[in-house]
């Protein structure tokens, strides 16, 4: 695919990093859900809407990188 660096980036691996950065995302909508909630309860609800809707783009993700695993 690319190479950068002299380090070839594959498909697997773009998948991959998405995965870890959605994750991420999943966990840090649901921390500013929980640390908001008190404070401005529309907004905690949005949080917690993004994160669902980011747990949906990391399952999606992990099915794809699972089918290259067994490639």
């Amino acid at each position: 695919m690319n190479k950068l660096n002299g380090f070839e980036i594959t498909k697997r691996d773009r998948v991959l990093r998405g995965w870890q950065v959605s994750t991420g995302l999943v966990r840090e909508y649901q921390e500013y859900a929980r640390e908001i909630e008190n404070e401005d309860k529309e907004l905690s609800k949005t949080f917690a809407q993004l994160s669902e809707n980011e747990a949906h783009h990391s399952a999606l993700l992990l099915e794809i990188l699972k089918k290259e695993e067994n490639k």
